[in-house]
């Protein structure tokens, strides 16, 4: 493999990561907004608390996953200028 070719690899590696991290940054503000209607909708109720919280848990855990990739696309950058130079 020439270094062209891995540049183009790790390039459609970035792009993909990138879509993924729009996409699931999306479903994180909705699941966020879902908590928000669960919490207003059972206010009082332990177990409908708790699912809002669980659903909030779930919103974060995808926020940590879209900072996660653009990690990954920040490093994939960095990978690129060294082997370019």
């Amino acid at each position: 493999m020439t270094i062209d070719e891995l540049i183009r690899s790790v390039s459609q590696i970035k792009l993909g990561a990138h879509q993924l991290s729009q996409m699931i940054a999306i479903a994180s503000s909705e699941l966020q907004q879902q908590s928000s209607n669960i919490q207003a909708l059972t206010r009082g109720s332990k177990t409908g608390e708790n699912a809002a919280r669980q659903v909030l848990l779930a919103s974060k855990g995808l926020s940590d996953s879209t900072l996660s990739l653009i990690a990954l696309n920040g490093a994939i950058d960095n990978f690129i200028q060294e082997v370019s130079s």
